[in-house]
């Protein structure tokens, strides 16, 4: 039986959107390999832990900076905007280290973020066939 409901996921949905930033997609790589090397080797070779874990560090690291208003907006070949991209990315970062997500940035009165939408936690597979007519 093949269903084609929306699927409740905002890594899907916000993954095809993180590859079209290479810092964003750094930042979730840094923030990868940091918490892969506080693991055991028991739980590297659980595939279901390690998919959850990733998707944990997706939504800690990746999910907040597509969503901020103070990370300026991606502009090509412009080192002035990539400059302060970076070091938004970076104060983020350390943030995000020395407390979590949640409380460090999130919650917190200094940051802005871009209004809620539905459509950022669904995945709706159909969507990629029924633009192209």
């Amino acid at each position: 039986m093949q269903n084609t409901d929306q699927i409740h996921s905002p890594v899907l949905t916000a993954f095809p959107l993180a590859t079209q930033y290479s810092d964003i997609m750094d930042a979730l790589r840094s923030a990868w390999a940091e918490k892969k090397r506080s693991l055991k080797k028991v739980d590297k070779r659980d595939n279901e832990h390690m998919k959850g874990l990733m998707s944990s560090v997706f939504m800690d690291s990746v999910y907040p900076l597509l969503h901020s208003t103070s990370l300026p907006a991606y502009k090509w070949a412009d080192i002035e905007t990539e400059n302060a991209r970076w070091e938004a990315i970076a104060n983020f970062m350390k943030t995000n280290r020395e407390s979590s997500v949640l409380a460090g940035h999130l919650l917190s009165p200094d940051t802005m973020h871009k209004p809620f939408d539905m459509s950022e936690l669904t995945y709706d597979l159909c969507s990629l066939y029924t633009q192209n007519r």
